[in-house]
């Protein structure tokens, strides 16, 4: 699609199926930028919701139209430059074609008056959209026979199921080709769709996910609303390197499936920076951020439910170098012939219908290292979360660890913690995958799902790992690793920070590759190297001039390097004699620093544990970064494995006083 335009948009769109159907190129009109708005720093939307197109044609009327003029005039006021406009479903009232007619032309309408291009304005549908006449009785009753996240899985996977079950949002679907140009693109819009752009030199990530697909209408659907766990894992799988992500959905997490519930709110707050709702018709702030931790929630409330109702709406400035979001808020007054003014009204805090948030510590960090003034290494110092006011204590780094890694006598051993904050799926997140697919085989008994939703929860990760290898073969379970844990344009600012610390080298038993994408000279030595090597060439390897790393379960890059089944296991460490005494040699010659690692692997305890009983305790101390554990642990790790274990606090499942005592770490060394 061609516009006029100076500045150029290059937007990649994928469906969530990973096939890459269109690339929108183009510019936007110089008539939609001026320069006092230019803010490198910054990315700005403005969120409506639930704006019910058709409902009353003369009072909606009053209300869109003034809302259209409110909005020019805060764009004006507040000097802001709007980059999307996004909608978080129900955009007409029932889903008839005569209500997207009228929709197509306030697209238009809003286009112009927000100065954002048409391609920008991301959308997502609601349970009003959907037409629910074009739904069979035979529709109805399967969906009332759906319960169990297996049979979501199954019909997101089949085109042909997805469709029939999706029958009631074709208008919709015909509603976004006949206004956008990806849509035309794609032919048959898919359940999820994630957008990658550029914006103001921050990448950003737009997942559109769909809360409506099942939804059939009625006011008893609280708790019955399904999103599905599979749709949630492909859209983001599609996200882009982006510095920013940011979620739409019509349904709030409370109105979902028991299930759904627990397999996607952790998923989306662990691994996103926005989510973004609507439908209960009322405003919400919810500021909650960390480097692991939950994301900044935004409820829009109601754009137009009726004349008389609390109708809101609002516009989000993110500003990265501030470590900030300003948020106004507006609602509609239904007096004076009607008019939209500031809204107080959601807290006690807020002035002038604006209030100002501290970004989440790995949203900010994303530009700017602005670590606050603190007192030496040698002792402690506090950080304040940006969403508390409770000072946490970041714990002392012991001075023995830092003289190791000065003298060139300390590995990085990195676990999986260490890949989370790139967003790559947890363990249970990539089994889960690998059922699925067995389960798209046809390989899956209905008795066995039950067991192995009953393992999974159980973090009996290996049992299932053994069987989904078996069901699927080696390369075709090799294939979902590489396809799960592929880190092309992603980032992972924990390894970024471990890269500018001198470690002699690494090990890791991730499969991922963040370690060598963070070092620009290295060596990889995977597992099988690794048994065919004397002790002579691990000592060459930390004379030369190359960082090592040991990649001792191997990586997804090379699907026969992989370790991950107990068979796998017992090979590696029984079988092949000079594997393990390499590792051994590793873990006797150095100090090693654990990052991201649990300590539930039995081989790697075992051999800290041989290596302190055979020596008798005569060998170098290890380290551990550990979350919340407690002297008990403490004592038992450093009596059993020789490991001195710092613990940090966690804060709602965060980590992000790990991220600020690594940052110490590297200052100190520097």
């Amino acid at each position: 699609m061609k516009n006029k335009m100076d500045i150029k948009i290059n937007q990649s769109i994928k469906n969530n199926n990973g096939t890459v159907i269109g690339v929108v190129e183009g510019n936007i009109s110089t008539n939609y930028v001026c320069e006092n708005f230019k803010n490198e720093t910054q990315v700005s939307w403005l969120h409506l919701s639930d704006l019910h197109l058709g409902k009353d044609n003369y009072d909606a009327a009053v209300v869109i139209e003034k809302l259209l003029d409110d909005i020019q005039e805060q764009i004006k006021n507040n000097n802001i430059k709007l980059d999307f406009v996004f909608i978080t479903g129900d955009l007409t009232f029932s889903g008839q074609k005569e209500e997207f007619k009228f929709a197509s032309k306030f697209m238009s309408k809003l286009s112009s008056v927000c100065q954002v291009a048409k391609e920008n304005i991301i959308l997502v549908p609601g349970n009003h959209d959907v037409t629910r006449e074009n739904i069979s009785d035979r529709t109805r009753q399967l969906r009332n026979n759906i319960k169990k996240r297996e049979d979501i899985s199954r019909i997101i996977g089949n085109e042909k199921e997805r469709e029939e079950y999706s029958v009631g949002l074709e208008n919709y679907r015909e509603f976004l080709c006949e206004n956008f140009e990806w849509a035309r693109k794609i032919g048959n819009v898919p359940l999820s769709y994630t957008i990658n752009r550029k914006v103001n030199d921050i990448s950003v990530s737009v997942l559109a996910l769909n809360t409506a697909w099942l939804s059939y209408g009625g006011a008893n659907e609280k708790g019955q609303i399904i999103l599905g766990e599979r749709q949630v894992r492909e859209a983001l799988a599609e996200v882009d390197n982006s510095q920013i992500i940011i979620v739409l959905m019509h349904h709030p997490f409370e109105w979902l499936e028991w299930f759904d519930v627990q397999d996607v709110q952790g998923m989306l707050e662990r691994r996103t920076d926005f989510i973004l709702n609507g439908h209960e018709h009322r405003l919400d702030i919810i500021g909650k951020g960390s480097i692991f931790g939950k994301a900044f929630k935004i409820s829009a409330g109601s754009t137009y439910e009726t004349r008389n109702h609390l109708n809101s709406y609002n516009i989000v400035c993110s500003n990265m170098v501030e470590k900030s979001i300003s948020c106004y808020l507006r609602k509609f007054e239904d007096r004076n012939g009607g008019f939209w003014s500031q809204d107080n009204s959601i807290d006690n805090s807020i002035l002038n219908g604006k209030i100002k948030v501290k970004l989440s510590d790995r949203l900010s960090d994303i530009l700017k290292d602005n670590i606050q003034e603190r007192k030496s290494l040698k002792n402690e110092y506090w950080i304040t979360p940006s969403d508390s006011d409770v000072q946490i204590m970041v714990p002392t780094i012991p001075k023995e660890l830092v003289r190791q890694i000065k003298d060139g006598k300390c590995i990085l051993f990195a676990g999986a913690g260490t890949s989370l904050d790139a967003g790559l799926p947890t363990w249970s997140e990539l089994l889960r995958s690998m059922v699925e697919k067995v389960d798209d085989y046809g390989l899956l008994k209905d008795s066995e799902k039950e067991e192995i939703n009953y393992l999974i929860n159980n973090q009996d990760f290996t049992t299932i790992a053994e069987f989904c290898k078996d069901k699927l073969g080696s390369y075709d379970f090799a294939e979902i690793i590489k396809e799960c844990l592929n880190t092309t344009n992603r980032f992972s600012q924990t390894h970024n920070i471990l890269s500018q610390i001198p470690f002699k080298a690494a090990i890791t038993t991730n499969y991922d590759n963040f370690i060598e994408k963070n070092h620009y000279n290295y060596r990889v030595v995977l597992s099988n190297e690794i048994s065919e090597l004397d002790k002579q060439d691990i000592d060459c390897f930390f004379q030369q001039d190359f960082f090592p790393i040991f990649k001792i379960h191997g990586s997804y890059e090379k699907a026969d390097s992989i370790i991950l089944t107990d068979r796998d296991y017992r090979e590696a460490i029984f079988k092949n004699r000079r594997y393990r005494e390499n590792l051994k040699k590793l873990f006797e010659d150095k100090s090693l620093l654990f990052i991201g690692f649990s300590f539930r692997d039995p081989s790697i305890n075992l051999l800290l544990q041989e290596i302190l009983t055979v020596s008798e305790g005569r060998t170098r101390a290890h380290y551990a970064f550990m979350n919340d554990i407690g002297d008990i642990k403490k004592n038992f790790f450093w009596k059993s494995m020789n490991l001195r274990v710092v613990t940090y606090p966690t804060i709602d499942n965060s980590h992000i006083v790990l991220s600020y005592m690594l940052k110490s770490l590297r200052d100190e060394l520097m």
